[in-house]
């Protein structure tokens, strides 16, 4: 696998840089906005922007400030990876902040007042909702895509989390496979029914928080990530990550960035190398032993 630029990765040492909020138009940047114990990621490519979930009620005011700080007003697609409150929460207002082309999403209904409410203004604002399914593909650019791996057509689940949309970003020789709360069922069908080679990603965004329930060891082999970014909240009621997938991850050699440790992680990728920045005042982190 190509390397992943760090600084002293020998030693087990991430120095993770101040961040530039300067437009930079010849590189892929994927936020993972810190939302607590939630999920919201922010990709962006030139004028392009796509938001990957919303966080939890409550939290769509620090995700659209995030985004208006970048100098964003529109936003391409907004896909909901599943409508459970920590992906959905803040969507209903981030979508009244922005001009919102299309918001895609599994074809799973939630009874609850904020999938109702992110229903509501769709239908407010007049908004195209695409169904989430394998094969589906958004185009930012130039050798930069976003594909939906899972879930298909026809698929059924026990478990409301492995309807989650799970999407790989690819840039030129970069990957990104961003599990959403997909689970061990979902991991199984991806490796049985979809090609290695659309599996496999530099970068591994953790299916359901770093849960002993997501990234099993079979899983991991396929994927080869070199870093794995966990989006979990501090002293969650949880205990999310579990320490057994740390130990996972450790065993493998795999960096591990978690927001409930560093904030807010960005991720810039020209197509061949990735660099790993943070917008807070931290500016190194220690793998996990």
């Amino acid at each position: 696998m190509k390397f992943i630029r760090f600084l002293s990765i020998s030693l087990l040492i991430l120095l993770l840089m101040p961040y530039d909020v300067t437009a930079q138009s010849n590189v892929v940047e994927v936020h993972f906005i810190d939302v607590g114990q939630a999920d919201s990621i922010l990709i962006t490519y030139g004028e392009k922007a796509v938001l990957v979930d919303a966080g939890d009620n409550g939290d769509g005011e620090t995700v659209s400030n995030y985004i208006k700080k970048l100098g964003i007003s529109q936003l391409d697609y907004i896909v909901a990876t599943h409508p459970h409150h920590d992906h959905i929460g803040g969507m209903d207002d981030v979508i009244e902040n922005f001009d919102v082309k299309t918001v895609m999403m599994p074809d799973v209904s939630y009874p609850t007042v904020h999938y109702k409410s992110l229903l509501k203004v769709l239908k407010k604002k007049d908004i195209t909702l695409e169904k989430a399914r394998k094969g589906m593909k958004i185009k930012l650019g130039h050798q930069v895509n976003i594909q939906v791996i899972s879930p298909s057509k026809e698929a059924e689940y026990e478990d409301f989390n492995d309807y989650s949309a799970v999407l790989r970003l690819s840039h030129k020789e970069n990957s990104f496979l961003l599990m959403g709360d997909a689970g061990v069922e979902v991991e199984k069908q991806m490796l049985e029914k979809v090609k290695r080679k659309q599996i496999k990603s530099d970068v591994l965004k953790m299916g359901h928080h770093g849960a002993s329930s997501a990234t099993s060891e079979t899983f991991l082999k396929a994927v080869t990530p070199e870093t794995a970014v966990i989006s979990v909240g501090k002293n969650n009621r949880y205990d999310f990550p579990d320490e057994n997938v740390i130990q996972r991850l450790n065993e493998h050699h795999i960096s591990v960035l978690r927001t409930d440790e560093i904030g807010t992680i960005i991720a810039t990728s020209d197509g061949e190398n990735i660099v790993f920045h943070t917008d807070n005042n931290l500016i190194s982190h220690k793998k996990d032993k």
